[in-house]
């Protein structure tokens, strides 16, 4: 018997075709067995009585909805059009994209154990400041727990840089633009049209800044001076993030004089790390995670007890063999024919980066040549950034390397053992 106080509901459910998957449909019923008093389902020559209805209701467990688009284990998170403060919509809408929705996705990814890695990626001129530098705060404290790299496809500038540079790694296309590293704040002055139109605005005010930077009267020399003091300090938040996240000096940061650089340029002064085509980057984040993985399992073993067995692990021996084919790596990218007048892309795809090297190689073609090789010290390079922690004898006194690229080999040999 079903209960006719819900006719509404009943008529949904009843007595009409529903395109819905059957052992759902069971608990669906079951959700409902209460309101309308269902005694008992047959489907086919099975029969569900009530009780077993409203278990198939309990025991129902929904499909964990993403928040994000995942592809092996990596979240994809777009960063699209005007960002805005407190947008309310988790996805990009009419060109725009909220701060909100961007942190709402960034904790949900961190906290996912089924996300190893997150992609920005950002195709944004920029946007308020206001929830900005909050958001970059809470991207580079996420990065402290899982990698985070950041697309620029096509254009990260300003504020959508701010964002980009909270990241691990920058990765960019040949026309891709990042920086605008400023500030910019516009008043409009509307008394003139006002005035043809015959319309004079008082403002009656209490508090003698109330109505400071108003459109109805042109700008006095003391509001443009105390907003431009206001600017000022944005600006230098925005510079002093930019250092913290990039490693860069101010100074220089500040020179650029919030120009947009382009591809190889932006990389040349250090706001990007490395050139590759956009629809390569997930892949090349998807096996930099792999690689990293197997690393890590080997570097743990090393710092931990060997386990009983029969015949123990040379965990020395696997220690040296994965130093050594590190070694091997870095010096078939440097030493290629293809790092000839690309020697600073190659030292960053050698030395900061899991690539292999015929993918590395491969990469080099893509890059044009340039006329004086821009080397950079290795050492200062592997003090800069992180790598496995292999202890390893003092390496014996060598010979002076005679080429920069000796010098590197020799550099890596110190850090890390010359008798892999």
């Amino acid at each position: 018997m079903m209960h006719k106080q819900f006719p509404r509901l009943l008529s949904m459910v009843v007595n009409q075709p529903l395109l819905i998957e059957p052992s759902y449909a069971q608990v669906m019923l079951g959700s409902l067995s209460d309101r309308l008093v269902i005694e008992s389902l047959i489907n086919g020559e099975k029969q569900l009585s009530a009780t077993e209805l409203k278990q198939a209701a309990e025991e129902f467990e929904p499909r964990d909805h993403k928040l994000y688009q995942v592809n092996q284990g990596i979240a994809i998170i777009p960063v699209v059009g005007t960002l805005t403060h407190k947008y309310g919509h988790l996805d990009p809408y009419s060109g725009m994209t909220g701060y909100d929705g961007i942190q709402t996705k960034l904790a949900k990814a961190i906290n996912d154990p089924d996300i190893q890695g997150i992609l920005l990626d950002i195709n944004s001129p920029g946007g308020s400041v206001s929830g900005c530098f909050d958001l970059a705060d809470s991207i580079y404290q996420a990065r402290q727990h899982k990698p985070i790299w950041a697309l620029v496809d096509e254009q990260a500038c300003s504020a959508a840089y701010a964002l980009a540079s909270a990241a691990n790694e920058i990765i960019l296309p040949r026309t891709g633009m990042v920086g605008s590293i400023g500030v910019l704040l516009a008043h409009t002055d509307q008394s003139e049209l006002l005035a043809k139109e015959g319309i004079n605005v008082t403002l009656i005010h209490a508090g003698a800044h109330k109505v400071d930077g108003n459109p109805f009267e042109p700008l006095p020399d003391n509001v443009k001076a105390g907003l431009q003091a206001e600017i000022n300090d944005i600006y230098g938040l925005f510079v002093e993030t930019v250092s913290r996240h990039r490693q860069l000096n101010t100074e220089a940061i500040k020179n650029t004089e919030a120009k947009v650089f382009t591809g190889q340029a932006a990389i040349d002064v250090g706001l990007a790390d490395r050139i590759l085509p956009a629809h390569q980057v997930l892949s090349s984040f998807i096996q930099t995670l792999n690689s990293s993985t197997t690393l890590r399992t080997v570097m743990t073993a090393t710092n931990e007890p060997a386990p009983k067995a029969e015949a123990p692990i040379n965990l020395e021996a696997e220690k040296q063999t994965a130093v050594a084919e590190e070694r091997q790596r870095i010096q078939a990218i440097l030493t290629s024919d293809e790092a000839k007048g690309r020697e600073s892309t190659a030292q960053q795809l050698a030395l900061n980066t899991t690539m292999s090297a015929d993918e590395a190689i491969t990469l080099l073609k893509t890059i044009p040549q340039t006329a004086t090789a821009n080397t950079t010290d290795f050492t200062q390079v592997m003090n800069s950034d992180t790598h496995p922690n292999i202890d390893s004898e003092p390496a014996p006194e060598a010979e002076a390397p005679q080429t920069a690229i000796g010098q590197m080999l020799a550099d890596f040999n110190q850090v890390y053992g010359d008798n892999a």
